[in-house]
């Protein structure tokens, strides 16, 4: 016996050993299998074996599993399986259908471009959960899609917006367990990057290196002109030296009759 499964709330099976039974009292074991998996036991949940006298030769057995629901037990496999002496069995199987919480992905988003709006809103949820877009009750004009597929909805919708002045638009996703919101953030697809500050940026960093540049040259030029005042002397400090024809010998005189 399954009860209705809610995410997050504690959950009781109870399996039953069929027809009246005398005798030693049947083992009762649980298992359960995911998609793709071999049988386990469902290990850090509460088992309670019971026996209700009938009469005064046969009793009915049972074992009830108590456990804490979530949306991973959600279309697993849970089997009861009583053995009695002699390896006499019975098993029966069942699938597990647990409802949970309607869930927004992540994949869910919204652009702009050329004044066109479009949002896209995904949600998971058991059972299939409804989508709203507050944003719609400003518009009177827009286009919906939708597309189901096992436990997702997935929603777009387009409408067209002149001047858009919110940088997130809201998605609802609620079912008869709950309500999940989230502010879907807008990317605007007319937006260039050289529109921005980063083509500021290649400018700024020119008009830097050129400041920096005129700077060193301009320090160059005063050390060069310093040295070079420094190595050509100013005309007050030049030394000035003249010769001067000294009265000659009679020996010299000499000479200089003979040469000539």
């Amino acid at each position: 016996m399954i009860p209705p499964l809610t995410e997050g709330q504690q959950s009781t099976l109870s399996c039953t050993a069929p027809g009246l039974c005398s005798g030693s009292d049947p083992e009762i074991t649980w298992t359960w299998r995911g998609a793709g998996e071999k049988d386990s036991h469902i290990p850090g949940n509460i088992t309670d074996f019971r026996t209700e006298n009938l009469t005064a030769v046969t009793w009915r057995h049972s074992s009830t599993l108590t456990f804490n629901s979530s949306a991973e037990h959600h279309g697993t496999n849970i089997s009861c399986k009583v053995s009695f002496t002699n390896n006499i069995t019975t098993e029966e199987t069942v699938t597990l259908n647990v409802a949970f919480f309607p869930r927004i992905l992540s994949s869910s988003g919204c652009e702009v471009q050329s004044g066109v709006l479009t949002c896209v809103c995904i949600s998971e949820g058991i059972p299939l959960p409804t989508i709203q877009w507050p944003l719609l009750k400003n518009h009177a004009e827009y286009s919906v899609m939708t597309n189901m597929s096992h436990h997702t909805v997935n929603i777009s919708v387009t409408v067209s917006v002149k001047d858009h002045n919110y940088p997130t638009v809201e998605c609802v996703s609620s079912s008869d367990v709950g309500e999940e919101k989230r502010n879907l953030t807008i990317k605007n697809k007319d937006f260039k990057p050289e529109d921005g500050p980063c083509a500021v940026l290649p400018w700024a960093v020119v008009a830097v290196v050129s400041l920096i540049v005129n700077v060193i040259c301009i320090i160059l030029l005063i050390l060069l002109w310093n040295i070079r005042k420094k190595v050509k002397p100013n005309q007050e400090d030049r030394t000035y030296m003249s010769l001067q024809k000294t009265d000659l010998s009679p020996e010299y005189d000499v000479i200089a009759q003979t040469l000539n």
